[in-house]
């Protein structure tokens, strides 16, 4: 599965490993990726919400075509508070 993929940035740097896909309900297409960055071991972990058309997929990896700062801009996500959707600009 797509859980626990590792994430890559534009420039070849790991990112992150992804925690979740968010669906949309109708059609089944991925509106975002969940990324987790910035722990050890799962602590102090920042989750981000990656717009859809800012993700390829690949068979072991997800390849973001925004570089670590662009994906640091992104706004954290808070705890059970995932939007349904976000700007494919990364601001939302």
């Amino acid at each position: 599965g797509v859980g626990g993929s590792t994430v890559i940035d534009a420039e070849g740097a790991v990112i992150g490993k992804v925690v979740e896909l968010l669906l949309e309900c109708r059609t089944g297409a991925v509106r975002y990726i969940v990324v987790a960055s910035g722990s050890v071991g799962g602590i102090g972990e920042t989750l981000r919400a990656v717009p859809r058309d800012r993700v390829t997929f690949g068979c072991d990896t997800i390849l973001l075509s925004m570089n670590e700062h662009d994906f640091n801009m992104l706004s954290p996500l808070q705890d059970g508070d995932w939007p349904a959707d976000v700007e494919g600009d990364g601001s939302h």
